[in-house]
């Protein structure tokens, strides 16, 4: 029974938390209603630093859950395969859409934007969770994967 104890007091526990904030749905049937959403979230530094934001959707296609993945400096931010996986599950989402600035205003995707991309696709798929879109946001416009057909 000691040992137990010992035991317990030196692992990590993991707790899995929900907080329902209202009963509203917000429903993204496009990648407009992504970056509406991701606009009114935002922070008010998107010209100055990059981040990385996750929004997870049930099969309805119903927002659940989203999460500000990564802060970063003014030309990137990393994105890690693991905790964008670790969020998804924990809300137990369907579908994953990516969003992420680029404070130069430039809307083209970087290689590196088309291999997290790709990772964070083939991470999830074993998973059942589908990657929906990955979504490259500016001040005055935005560049969708999905509807660019890279997805």
């Amino acid at each position: 029974m000691e040992a137990t104890k010992t035991f317990k007091s030196l692992i990590g526990e993991v707790e899995l938390v929900y907080k329902k904030k209202s009963i509203n749905k917000i429903s993204v049937k496009t990648s407009q209603d992504a970056v509406d959403f991701a606009r009114n979230v935002w922070p008010a530094d998107i010209n100055i630093k990059e981040s990385l934001i996750v929004l997870h959707l049930n099969r309805a296609g119903n927002i659940v859950s989203w999460h500000n993945l990564s802060n970063g400096g003014i030309n990137g931010t990393v994105c890690d395969v693991r905790l964008a996986v670790k969020t998804a599950l924990d809300s137990l989402a369907s579908g994953v859409i990516m969003i992420h600035n680029h404070p130069s205003g430039n809307l083209n995707p970087s290689d590196s934007d088309n291999k997290i991309a790709s990772e964070i696709k083939e991470g999830m798929k074993f998973l059942g969770i589908e990657l929906l879109d990955s979504i490259i946001i500016t001040d005055d416009g935005y560049y969708s994967f999905a509807d660019s057909g890279l997805l």
